[in-house]
């Protein structure tokens, strides 16, 4: 059985093949906006964890089809800056 990175990766490419890019970044807003929506919602205690964690599970989906459509190499690049930029700044260094 593959790992779910692998997986994730596999389908995200699938999907994006098979709905086409300008489909799969409309789901991506609606699927985007739903976290958004549901953080609000937690906020005022009207969901709970779970409902939560849903929302993050499909944002981590779609993102991962939005890499794919707009180039993994170039996202990871600059998650990779970004990453180093917050850590600078925790340490003080910025």
């Amino acid at each position: 059985m593959k790992k779910l990175n692998e997986r994730l990766s596999d389908v995200a490419l699938r999907a994006v093949n098979h709905w086409g890019e300008k489909a799969q970044e409309d789901v991506a807003v609606g699927e985007l906006a739903e976290l958004i929506d549901v953080l609000m919602k937690r906020r005022r205690g009207q969901v709970g964890v779970e409902a939560v964690i849903d929302e993050i599970a499909d944002a981590k989906f779609v993102i991962e089809q939005l890499s794919k459509i707009y180039g993994v190499d170039r996202v990871n690049q600059r998650l990779d800056y970004k990453i180093d930029r917050t850590s600078r700044i925790i340490d003080g260094e910025l």
